[in-house]
């Protein structure tokens, strides 16, 4: 468990947690390239942005389609089987959200729309083989992001909107959700009231770590509350928003196997990018200086973390693996 250096308990949804500001380590000092990778593929229109999640490159093309389809590609860059995603009658699925799990199961949610215009968020577990889709229903619970934690628990993101429209009395409930394997709801966290607005549960950083869940809320500055938040051993331990500069904005998260929390940015005024590393000693962000096998990219953005490794892709077909030192 973390060195705490002062706790408090604050009921947030329908649980009671502990909130830490904890001391755990320094931030990454410096960054040293590993390894590239190529993958060959073109993402078109109609795609997620892709990221790294469970040792893997993972996106969703068609996403919002009768018939999503989902790639993923290891570590040397090698497309795996591509699965299409399908739910009886639903003729539009929006997959809003997109994971896979150490074991190869892939997460899906969002909302799907049937025939007659009926509105359904759900979320959905495809089997590794792809043969076997269990479909969760989550109403008035929609799901925005999703995150498969090491022991294949599911960590969503979303609000509750019934009727299909945001509704201030049900701004109690959590947007935070936690679910088994069988897809039974078994905990509720950060009420929607905490949040300045819905974008900060849809624009925001979602990954599952080794031993923790790791959630970054809005894409700016203008983050919720708690800022960056982690989940381990049914704690909510919080640390505070990232220093980010006039017109610069999150762009990807890593939580790797040793701790450490990092952040890519990029300024949308004059297209640079950074790298922040968090120093839970001293609850601060630490910006690191980009290495050279970066630093004549024009713009890089953090897909996730690989074990230990950070994962970076130029969105041109590039990975490249780099290791943090402190």
């Amino acid at each position: 468990m973390p060195d705490a250096r002062s706790t408090f308990f604050r009921f947030w949804g329908r649980a009671w947690l502990a909130l830490t500001f904890a001391s755990y380590s320094l931030a990454a000092a410096s960054l040293v390239w590993d390894h590239d990778a190529k993958y060959n593929h073109n993402f078109g229109p109609g795609s997620h942005t892709p990221k790294w999640s469970s040792g893997a490159l993972i996106a969703v093309e068609r996403w919002e389609s009768d018939a999503p389809i989902v790639r993923t590609f290891d570590r040397q860059g090698v497309e795996l089987v591509p699965l299409t995603f399908q739910i009886p009658e639903a003729t539009i699925i929006g997959a809003l959200g997109f994971a896979r799990g150490f074991d190869g199961t892939i997460a899906l949610c969002g909302s799907a729309l049937d025939q007659a215009g009926r509105k359904a968020p759900y979320i959905a577990l495809v089997a590794p083989s792809g043969q076997s889709v269990q479909v969760i229903r989550t109403d008035p619970y929609t799901p925005y992001v999703v995150t498969v934690a090491p022991e294949g628990t599911i960590w969503t993101v979303g609000e509750e909107l019934p009727g299909g429209k945001e509704d201030p009395a049900t701004f109690s409930t959590g947007v935070l959700r936690h679910f088994d394997r069988a897809g039974k709801e078994i905990g509720s966290y950060v009420p929607r009231s905490s949040m300045a607005s819905a974008a900060l549960l849809m624009e925001g950083h979602f990954a599952a770590g080794r031993d923790r869940i790791c959630w970054y809320p809005g894409g700016s500055n203008q983050v919720g509350p708690s800022g960056y938040v982690e989940i381990s051993d049914g704690r909510i331990t919080q640390f505070p928003p990232t220093p980010l500069m006039d017109h610069e904005v999150t762009t990807g998260i890593a939580c790797t196997d040793d701790a450490g929390t990092f952040l890519s940015t990029r300024n949308l005024q004059s297209g640079t990018w950074g790298i922040l590393s968090l120093d839970k000693t001293h609850a601060a962000w630490v910006r690191v200086k980009i290495p050279p096998e970066l630093a004549s990219s024009p713009f890089s953005t953090l897909k996730g973390a690989d074990g230990d490794k950070l994962v970076f892709s130029n969105g041109r077909g590039r990975l490249t693996f780099l290791t943090a030192t402190r």
